[in-house]
């Protein structure tokens, strides 16, 4: 899991000046939906802070069988490993752009700047974290909480004031690599959201959220 390191809010995490340093050390990479940032088993030559598009980290068991570990968005970095090769692959699922910075930078900053080590411990930390997080939910979550799980996730990073309709860049297959499910139980645990009254599906993925409460409710 050590290639893995995805930090929300990055702009809190440095400060300005700091984040000027990583723009000029950086070159910018655009990336198209559905497209891969870098593949498990690359050399981890780079870290990436990601600027504009949602992406997810995957990982392939020895089955091929995929499991995404994480969820990311602009504000994210990622790519931060002790490992000559990354262990996860970063996806996009929509159209993205990221700055791509040399991992050499980081070392470089964090010998020189007691500040910077400490805020990338602590960043590591706040990984460990999530991932166990996200291991209990599937060890203990019914299916439609699971969803819940992720539908208040993904509200998270918008506005109170658009919290009323979740538009949803994941496809059924993505949710259920994402929450350890099937594509078909995906379906059936929205179904039940929605006799229950607590979504609507205007659209395949479109979500109106009609008892945000209950959502987060679900979801803890």
């Amino acid at each position: 899991m050590s290639s893995v390191l995805s930090v929300n809010h990055v702009s809190n995490t440095f400060d300005s000046e700091y984040l000027e340093m990583i723009r000029e050390n950086s070159t910018l990479r655009v990336l198209a939906a559905r497209k891969y940032l870098f593949r498990e088993y690359d050399k981890s030559d780079w870290v990436y802070l990601i600027e504009k598009g949602e992406l997810v980290m995957e990982r392939m068991s020895r089955n091929g069988k995929r499991q995404i570990v994480a969820l990311l968005s602009a504000g994210n970095m990622v790519g931060f490993t002790a490992a000559r090769i990354y262990e996860y692959s970063a996806f996009a699922l929509t159209n993205a752009q990221a700055r791509k910075i040399p991992a050499s930078f980081f070392g470089h900053m964090s010998e020189n700047n007691p500040a910077v080590a400490r805020t990338t411990i602590a960043m590591m930390g706040e990984v460990l974290i999530a991932l166990t997080e996200h291991l209990f939910l599937v060890a203990n979550k019914k299916a439609h909480e699971r969803i819940c799980y992720l539908i208040e996730q993904l509200s998270s990073r918008h506005s109170k004031a658009q919290l009323r309709v979740l538009i949803l860049h994941m496809t059924r297959q993505d949710i259920a690599d994402y929450l350890a499910l099937t594509p078909e139980t995906v379906t059936r645990g929205l179904a039940k959201l929605q006799r229950d009254g607590i979504i609507k599906m205007r659209r395949p993925r479109e979500i109106e959220l009609l008892e945000p409460g209950t959502i987060r409710k679900l979801a803890e």
